[in-house]
């Protein structure tokens, strides 16, 4: 990475996301996460993102059971993301 990708994905910012599914039930934060409302059938998690690489990984892992809700630079980022990752497999 180089210009202003490398400061993007190194920069510190807090995001939040909601968790629905499976995954509610056995979520256990990691020292960068904080569960901000808890409901009986999602979970709104705030996140320090120190990394984006390893923040999208996380997001990612947990398959389509996840929604990032802000801030809205993060979303554009992982919608591209995941554009590219669906245009691998389109023809598929």
């Amino acid at each position: 990475l180089v210009g202003s990708e490398m400061c993007i994905r190194d920069r510190l910012y807090t995001a939040q996301y909601r968790l629905v599914g499976d995954d509610c039930y056995s979520f256990k934060p990691t020292e960068e996460e904080r569960i901000v409302l808890k409901n009986n059938s999602s979970l709104i998690i705030e996140y320090k993102v120190k990394n984006e690489f390893k923040f999208f990984q996380r997001l990612l892992s947990f398959g389509a059971d996840f929604e990032l809700l802000s801030p809205d630079f993060a979303k554009k980022s992982l919608s591209e993301k995941i554009d590219k990752m669906f245009a691998r497999y389109r023809d598929v």
